[in-house]
């Protein structure tokens, strides 16, 4: 699809002008079940790199219910919810990518790696990144107001 072409080449704005067309006239013409879950996979990514968090999260939740095993999308979700800090949410995600992905359930090919592949190595760095930040949050000294 021409859309992830653009994103691997780093054009984001064309290949989120590219996916777009593909994915709405799509839902428009057949129905969201008929949308590829990785071009909406991509969508979301490609919104990453432009910084708009919010059309991420709905593209993600847009590509489970299309694709409802996906652990790519439960990996991506996982590190948006850590950058918004909530950790348990991030810990329940992970748990959901780690668990579908030994299933089986992850985007890749035969014989070629996909634009950000996943693998377990990034799911149980992800979780260690998570726990690392409880750690480091229940050891930080507590501020006594008045102090």
């Amino acid at each position: 699809m021409r859309g992830i072409a653009y994103y691997g080449l780093g054009d984001y704005p064309q290949a989120l002008y590219s996916l777009s067309l593909y994915i709405d006239s799509t839902i428009d013409n057949e129905g969201e079940e008929w949308v590829d879950a990785f071009a909406v996979l991509y969508r979301a990514l490609t919104y990453e790199k432009l910084g708009d968090d919010i059309n991420m999260k709905a593209d993600l939740d847009r590509t489970l219910r299309i694709y409802p095993a996906l652990a790519d999308a439960y990996f991506h979700q996982a590190r948006l919810a850590s950058k918004e800090g909530d950790k348990a949410e991030a810990q329940e995600l992970i748990k959901q990518a780690e668990s579908n992905f030994k299933d089986g359930y992850y985007h890749n090919r035969p014989y070629v790696e996909v634009l950000e592949q996943i693998y377990l190595e990034d799911i149980e760095a992800l979780a260690d990144s998570v726990q690392q930040n409880l750690l480091t949050l229940n050891k930080r000294p507590l501020k006594i107001v008045g102090d």
